[in-house]
């Protein structure tokens, strides 16, 4: 059986650097939803994530995990 693999890409500024990477560690640390792979790379001050898998539906909802961690990330950093 073969399966139509669907791919979704996500690129968010950052005002530094630093703040993306420290993102992207934080979003690194969780583990891939069934059926979907994901990766997450800083280009600048840009993290970028993409994910594939074969349900849109399943992308939309790891998706939209990661953009409440990135929400609570930036919150988190400025607080300090």
């Amino acid at each position: 059986m073969e399966y139509n693999i669907k791919k979704v890409s996500l690129k968010i500024p950052f005002p530094t650097n630093h703040y993306a990477n420290i993102t992207h560690k934080v979003l690194n640390v969780d583990k891939d939803l069934k059926g979907i792979k994901k990766e997450i790379v800083v280009e600048d001050n840009n993290l970028i994530i993409y994910y594939e898998g074969a349900d849109y539906k399943f992308i939309r909802s790891a998706l939209n995990a990661a953009l409440k961690n990135v929400v609570t990330v930036l919150q988190t950093i400025q607080m300090f």
